[in-house]
This record gives C-alpha cells, sequence and structure tokens, in this order.
C-alpha cells in the first residue's frame, strides 16, 4: 500500500509538473529555481543538464505585420464653372444688339447713310445662324442664351418696320400692328415651351431638349 501511495504520490507530482511546464513554455522559459525543485521531485542525475538546456515551444509566437494605414484620398478640385454672361453664343448675340441699333442710327439720319445701314443690318441677320451653330459646338445652350436669340429676332423685325414707316408713313397702323402680333405670337410661343421643359425651336417635336438651367 505504501508503495501505491508513492507511486501516485510521483504521478501527481509528474502531471503537476509537465503542466507547469507546459503553462510557462507558452508564455516565456521559466526561471530555473523554479524548475529545480519540480525536477528533483521527479528524481533522476539529469537536473542540471535539463536545467542548462534551453526550452523550446512549438507555438508560433510570430505575427504577420499590421496593414499599411488607408492613404487619404486625394481631393478632385471640380473645374470652375463658366458664367452664362459670357457663353460665346451670348457673346454673338449681345453683338448682334449692338450692330441692329446702328444700323437703326444710320438709317434715321437726316441724311441716311444707305449702305452702312444695309451692311450693319445684314451683319446682324447673318450672325443669327452663327451664334446657333456655336452653341450646339460648344455645348453652351442656356435659358438666357434662348430668350436673348428671341428679343434679337424680334428687334431685327422691328428695326425693318420702324425704317419702313419712313417711307410709307401711311400704313403706319398696320406696321405696328405687325411689331405686336410679332412679338405677342413669339412671346407667347417661347412661354409655352419653356413651361414645357423644351426648347422654342424644337417644332414638330413633342419633346424637346431641356436646357441647362441657369
Amino acid at each position: 500500500p505504501i508503495c501505491t501511495e508513492k507511486s501516485q504520490m510521483h504521478a501527481f507530482i509528474s502531471l503537476l509538473t509537465l503542466t507547469t511546464l507546459t503553462a510557462c513554455s507558452s508564455l516565456s522559459s521559466p526561471p530555473p529555481s523554479l524548475l529545480r525543485p519540480m525536477l528533483s521531485l521527479r528524481g533522476g542525475s539529469n537536473t542540471e543538464d535539463a536545467l542548462a538546456t534551453p526550452m523550446t515551444t512549438d507555438i508560433d509566437t510570430s505575427f504577420p505585420p499590421p496593414p499599411p494605414p488607408p492613404s487619404a484620398p486625394t481631393a478632385v478640385v471640380p473645374p470652375a464653372k463658366q458664367s452664362t454672361l459670357l457663353y460665346v453664343p451670348n457673346l454673338i448675340g449681345y453683338l448682334r444688339v449692338v450692330l441692329l441699333l446702328l444700323s437703326a442710327h444710320y438709317a434715321t439720319l437726316p441724311s441716311p447713310r444707305r449702305a452702312l445701314f444695309a451692311s450693319l443690318y445684314a451683319s446682324s441677320a447673318l450672325l443669327d445662324a452663327v451664334d446657333g451653330a456655336a452653341a450646339r459646338a460648344l455645348n453652351q445652350c442656356s435659358n438666357l442664351g434662348s430668350v436673348l436669340d428671341m428679343i434679337t429676332d424680334r428687334l431685327t423685325t422691328m428695326v425693318m418696320v420702324i425704317i419702313l414707316t419712313q417711307y410709307y408713313p401711311k400704313h403706319t397702323c398696320l406696321f405696328i400692328l405687325a411689331i405686336c402680333l410679332d412679338v405677342g405670337s413669339h412671346w407667347s410661343y417661347h412661354y409655352y415651351n419653356a413651361v414645357k421643359g423644351s426648347h422654342h425651336k424644337n417644332v414638330g417635336s413633342r419633346q424637346g431638349t431641356n436646357l441647362a438651367s441657369e
């Protein structure tokens, strides 16, 4: 019975020693002062050899390097938006108005300068085809350009009618009526298309091209 108790005691001490060694090896190498009494309890002449031999563990304590911090996103600076007043088609419209006023001035002088009037008036009329082509080519369509084009066209008609009243004063009432009909009809048509969100020159199309609101 005594041998059995000693065997059980040695087995218990061996199990406790192995458990302690396993726990210590998972953390770090335990100090020799802790291992010496444990190994002496197990017996054997290799106590000092066991202490002199460095302990090795099979546990992989290496960790992958941390991922690099994400780089800050590059700020995208939007291009500066050009003012609608400086669109090329609108600049052409301003030029047309100036040419019309100059042509009306030279036509109503006491001694009318008919050649200069004709050249200025014809230049303004020809530029009517240029501003539309420039708006489509440069993608510079705008509500301002649409209204300016209509007003300039009406001024072109009004200048010619006013000059005709000087040569045919008897028909002044008819000329005034023609001006009212021209301005009123075009304004109504332009307003209708603006409410529908379509361009006033999209004749015959049920769905016009929306203009860029400015």
